[in-house]
């Protein structure tokens, strides 16, 4: 094509930079071009976003557990067999091909790669665990890993509750909270790439949370929700201010009629917000816990055939607050 060929025009292989610098030279100073800032955005295939949602959580979940596998690897000095890595690497990527990944193949496709996908996480969980159990077998206490990049303060949920605090190398006292499924801990300064042993231990402990009705003051905010869950006033304390929007609400779920013009699968309208339905029917509201760790609001909601749960939780340490939502949806 550089040489030519009947029919095309003639092209040539080149930098994109250069080609960009040429194409100011020529027509920069045109005052009828339009100029972008950002990101070349493709604003059909809204759609693809949510697509088979469950192959792209398949995805990245498999990403993370080869990168524990491989520190794990290292940190118990037996090399993972080169085949089996391969092949472990080689499903993940096949599965990345550009229709299967954003979820625009043919139902035959996803039913293959759910089995993919369970079996590669059947497969690394057992090596994950094989591992731990070789790193871990002459540990005492309570031993926290972590495989991120970067020094982590975190909350760490734990299968057992023993007492109600653990304790560092260095003294530093943090506490555990009983929950329904186990246990809680606010630790700080987990080392990236490594593990750390904490010992089990007592102290006072006390919750800094008032709860009234479906209030809560937290060390960070005073919240205000709803009996449905949905955040009417949520005041950062340390900032003096109001987060909410005055006549808004958060944490409102909203269902949306999805009838694109085009490719059903793929394109969401710019008109889609046009047509909606909330979500008010709640089956269930209470608070789960209240410790020195969190305090957690459940919630249960119905809207036509499709349930959703919801457990949010407001910290002691942390001005952070979690949704874990969890949906079981059966509508078309």
């Amino acid at each position: 094509m550089e040489k030519g060929m009947e029919g095309t025009p003639k092209v040539r292989q080149e930098f994109s930079k250069k080609y960009f610098e040429q194409l100011i030279a020529r027509v920069g100073e045109d005052e009828r071009l339009a100029t972008w800032v950002g990101e070349l955005y493709f604003e059909y295939h809204r759609g693809m976003y949510t697509s088979m949602a469950r192959n792209k959580r398949s995805n990245r979940k498999s990403e993370f557990m080869m990168m524990d596998l491989e520190l794990l690897s290292v940190l118990t000095g037996r090399r993972i067999p080169t085949d089996e890595m391969d092949q472990m690497w080689k499903t993940i990527l096949i599965n990345q091909f550009h229709d299967i990944l954003p979820g625009s193949s043919i139902k035959e496709v996803y039913e293959v790669t759910k089995e993919e996908y369970d079996a590669l996480k059947k497969q690394g969980n057992e090596k994950k665990a094989q591992y731990i159990k070789e790193l871990l077998s002459n540990s005492e206490g309570l031993t926290l890993l972590n495989t991120t990049g970067f020094e982590r303060a975190s909350i760490v949920h734990i299968p057992e509750y023993k007492t109600n605090a653990i304790k560092d190398i260095e003294g530093n006292c943090y506490p555990v909270q009983k929950t329904e499924d186990g246990a809680v801990v606010a630790v700080t300064n987990l080392l990236s790439k490594g593990y750390q042993v904490f010992e089990w231990t007592q102290t006072d402990i006390f919750s800094p949370f008032v709860i009234d009705g479906w209030k809560i003051q937290t060390p960070f905010y005073d919240a205000v929700m709803d009996e449905n869950g949905c955040i009417l006033s949520l005041y950062d304390i340390e900032n003096e201010r109001e987060v909410i929007q005055e006549g808004k609400k958060a944490n409102q779920f909203r269902v949306y009629e999805d009838k694109p013009q085009h490719y059903d699968n793929w394109d969401i309208n710019i008109y889609y917000n046009r047509k909606f339905w909330d979500v008010t029917e709640t089956k269930e509201i209470k608070w789960l816990e209240n410790g020195p760790v969190c305090a957690t609001l459940y919630v249960r909601k119905t809207i036509s055939n499709s349930m959703i749960e919801q457990k949010i939780y407001f910290y002691a340490d942390k001005g952070r607050i979690d949704f874990e939502t969890h949906v079981d949806w059966k509508d078309c």
